[in-house]
């Protein structure tokens, strides 16, 4: 290799604003900012996904649970837990069921909405 030369991976792809990203990962190189995560950051911040995430913290500590107790009974790490109750991890329906049956609490207890109101 000459000096100064530098290798480029022959995979690598160059966008029109000359940044190079490895390929199928999105992780820059040469210290340039990282490429926005997929789906929808708006999706987690809107006041209803706050309220259930409230609830979600609220069902643990009526239930007298520490996160390292609901990981535990759900068989996943206490940061999952963590990440959960913070919105840094979006939880599907399938893990509120298991987040109620750890925390005895019954689904409802997790809805947003009011009867009556919604899409159609």
């Amino acid at each position: 290799m000459r000096a100064g030369s530098s290798r480029i991976c022959p995979k690598e792809r160059t966008h029109a604003n000359q940044r190079r990203i490895l390929p199928h990962c999105g992780v820059p190189r040469c210290g340039v900012e990282a490429t926005p995560p997929m789906g929808s950051a708006k999706a987690l911040h809107t006041t209803r996904y706050r309220a259930f995430l409230s609830r979600l913290r609220q069902a643990r500590v009526e239930a007298g649970l520490t996160q390292e107790e609901v990981a535990a009974r759900l068989g996943r790490p206490q940061t999952w837990v963590s990440k959960c109750e913070l919105g840094e991890r979006r939880v599907d329906f399938v893990e509120i069921e298991d987040f109620a049956a750890a925390c005895e609490k019954p689904l409802e207890f997790f809805r947003t909405r009011t009867k009556g109101r919604g899409r159609r």
